[in-house]
């Protein structure tokens, strides 16, 4: 019996599973559709259909042993439909402080799959909410 539930349970599991979000350094997410995930996770599991990742862009600027600046964006809603495969995300991140602060304010990726552009919406701040009143 209690192999049975194994594996059903390995069975439902695999069915919900669509594949993994791999973040490159300098990004993180703290939720998946609603439910917190851990920053510190360069891996996200995704389930099939519509994802809503919140991300953050973040990267430590120092200046000298005892100064330093963390630049970080306000939170980014990425919102696209996931099937089984693996997707990441691919910036090209500033390496100046001034150019960090602009790409803070708007960052700029993209969204991939097996090498090929995936579509995804990006939302900001009340765009979010705004986008979602308005469906």
């Amino acid at each position: 019996m209690r192999t049975l539930a194994f594996a059903l349970l390995a069975l439902f599991t695999g069915l919900t599973q669509a594949g993994e979000l791999h973040l490159p350094e300098g990004f993180y997410a703290t939720a998946v559709n609603g439910q917190p995930v851990s920053p510190y996770e360069a891996s996200l599991s995704l389930t099939t259909g519509k994802q809503v990742v919140t991300l953050r862009y973040a990267n430590p600027y120092l200046f000298h042993k005892e100064f330093h600046e963390v630049v970080v964006s306000a939170p980014l809603y990425l919102v696209f439909n996931a099937t089984d495969q693996h997707y990441r995300i691919q910036a090209t991140l500033p390496t100046e402080l001034d150019a960090a602060r602009r790409f803070a304010k708007q960052p700029r990726f993209e969204l991939l799959s097996q090498q090929q552009p995936v579509p995804y919406e990006t939302y900001r701040f009340s765009e979010a909410v705004n986008a979602l009143l308005s469906r």
